[in-house]
């Protein structure tokens, strides 16, 4: 396609778009009027943002829907989510290669994501030599990793995305994924606790039910990170009515939907940083809250005698904090064997030989449950002195500024390193934090002395 036929389709996108906008005024007049409708009219749907906008779409997996579509729905959500990115990635890389003959990498990423293709490629040989499970069902296994560096491969095409308002935008778009998670979510709760209706056809075993009331997730890594964004704004006195929605949703959706306890911890260890660190915040808040956390210490230490036994008791009484305590037993034993590269990429299918490596031998352990300690019994020292790269890169990247974007930045760094006790980055559910992180450093504005 000629480059004159491609400046003429997109003036006439440029028309339609305006010829949309006047229908929409001219049908509901008073549209403009409220906070979501000025939202709609600002929208610039040009090919990056259409392109993002499919990326956060499968990314939540449709919102938790796509269940309801014919065929694939069929598929495990794991499988949707990366299938649908990589035909959404390359196809856009197909229309911008189309477009501008060329393509462009990112000096700041390259070692860090050329690093991580190597690490998941060797991983891949030696999980086929050690375990010999067929070898399409390992590639399966470890190509997931290699999605978010073709996703932000295939951004990088787009010169939108040097723009000064780029990220505040996308930002915006996270946030509005995040309500509508929740909001998904929330509605599926109430179809089922009130009507016994499973919207999102969840299977419904014991382990989906907790205090009595089914647990439901619709795709944490956006929900957090819009989470993060929102309470970012909150503190910097920059919220606006789709962050108070979130915020609200939000917060619903952990507590009482999700149930995540650990999550609700690592986000008010989150929050808690981001008021410490805030110079908004004044200090006496500062300080009064430096003085209350010395008094839980001392009644931690003073009480000690009475609190330990109670502690114990509790964890001996939580099945699932007893299974996570064997699963670190059995990984930990797997990773002194192969520490340097752990043991590699399992498939997670039972019908195949091997299983009881992954599952342990009664299928009750996971690798998702345990963090750090899963991370290194996958991919050993190796995989985990690249998140430890990856994490300090990102954070030290992010600056020292005080404004809003460098701040989400870096909370949403520190919130990816304090969950790492139960919750690690390099699952296959949560690896798409690599592109946020990749995507919100590469398109962070530069300040006026030109640092980013």
């Amino acid at each position: 396609m000629s480059r004159g036929m491609l400046q003429l389709m997109r003036l006439k996108t440029r028309r339609l778009v305006r010829a949309l906008r006047a229908r929409v005024l001219e049908a509901l007049p008073g549209l403009e009027a409220y906070p979501f409708g000025r939202w709609m009219l600002r929208v610039h749907p040009t090919a990056c943002m259409v392109y993002l906008f499919f990326l956060l779409l499968c990314t939540t997996q449709l919102l938790g829907l796509y269940v309801h579509l014919p065929i694939i729905g069929e598929l495990y959500s794991t499988d949707f989510t990366f299938l649908s990115l990589f035909l959404i990635a390359v196809c856009s890389l197909i229309y911008t290669a189309a477009r501008t003959r060329r393509l462009r990498l990112s000096a700041r990423f390259l070692p860090l994501l050329c690093a991580l293709c190597l690490l998941i490629l060797l991983e891949i040989v030696l999980s086929y030599l050690r375990l010999r499970q067929p070898i399409q069902l390992v590639v399966k296994e470890g190509y997931v990793y290699l999605i978010p560096p073709l996703c932000f491969l295939a951004l990088l095409q787009y010169p939108e995305i040097r723009r000064t308002d780029f990220l505040p935008r996308f930002m915006g778009l996270v946030v509005l994924f995040s309500v509508l998670s929740s909001l998904v979510a929330l509605c599926a709760f109430a179809l089922y606790s009130l009507w016994g209706v499973n919207l999102l056809k969840v299977e419904l075993t014991r382990e989906m039910f907790r205090y009595g009331t089914l647990r439901l997730r619709v795709q944490g890594v956006v929900v957090y990170t819009g989470l993060i964004i929102s309470l970012t704004r909150l503190l910097h006195r920059r919220a606006r009515y789709m962050d108070a929605l979130n915020l609200t949703l939000g917060l619903v959706n952990v507590l009482f939907i999700s149930k995540t306890r650990t999550a609700m911890l690592y986000l008010g260890l989150t929050f808690f940083w981001m008021a410490m660190t805030e110079k908004r915040v004044h200090p006496l808040l500062k300080l009064l809250s430096f003085f209350l956390i010395y008094l839980l210490l001392v009644a931690a230490v003073a009480l000690s005698d009475r609190l330990i036994p109670a502690i114990r008791a509790y964890m001996e009484q939580d099945p699932g904090i007893m299974v996570r305590f064997r699963a670190i037993d059995h990984y930990l034993a797997q990773f002194r064997t192969y520490p340097l590269t752990g043991i590699g990429l399992i498939s997670n299918s039972k019908s195949i030989p091997g299983w009881e490596l992954l599952y342990g031998p009664r299928g009750q352990y996971y690798r998702s449950d345990v963090g750090a300690v899963g991370l290194i019994n996958e991919f050993g020292l190796l995989g985990l002195f690249w998140v430890i790269w990856f994490l300090l890169y990102a954070f030290r990247r992010a600056g020292r500024s005080s404004a809003v974007l460098p701040r989400v930045i870096r909370s949403l760094v520190v919130f990816l390193t304090v969950s790492m006790v139960n919750l690690s980055m390099m699952d296959p559910g949560r690896c798409m934090y690599i592109f946020l992180v990749c995507t919100f450093l590469e398109t962070l504005p530069a300040d006026k002395a030109g640092r980013r």
